[in-house]
């Protein structure tokens, strides 16, 4: 399902390209829906996108993304340091 009920993801996908490119009424028409349907389809999606981008943990979750991948190749390149280093290491 879509952002709106009762339609597919690749409905609303053609739908709302359809519908950036000309008003709603002729979209509605070639895909055989009204133009209230149309609408409200496009509320829902942009109502969606609005929650997307307004989610509290979308940054703190991307910047530890960030972090753990930093550290990861912290990592990779220590433990490569170490596989390649020649002389073994001192014992305690």
């Amino acid at each position: 399902m879509g952002a709106a009920k009762h339609f597919t993801q690749k409905f609303e996908a053609c739908a709302v390209t359809l519908t950036r490119e000309m008003p709603v009424k002729r979209p509605g028409q070639i895909l055989g829906e009204s133009d209230t349907r149309m609408w409200r389809m496009l509320f829902a999606n942009v109502k969606a996108a609005y929650q997307r981008l307004s989610d509290p943990y979308r940054d703190h979750s991307i910047a530890l993304e960030r972090c753990v991948a930093v550290m990861a190749y912290q990592m990779r390149l220590e433990l490569q340091g170490i596989f390649e280093r020649k002389d073994p290491l001192p014992q305690k």
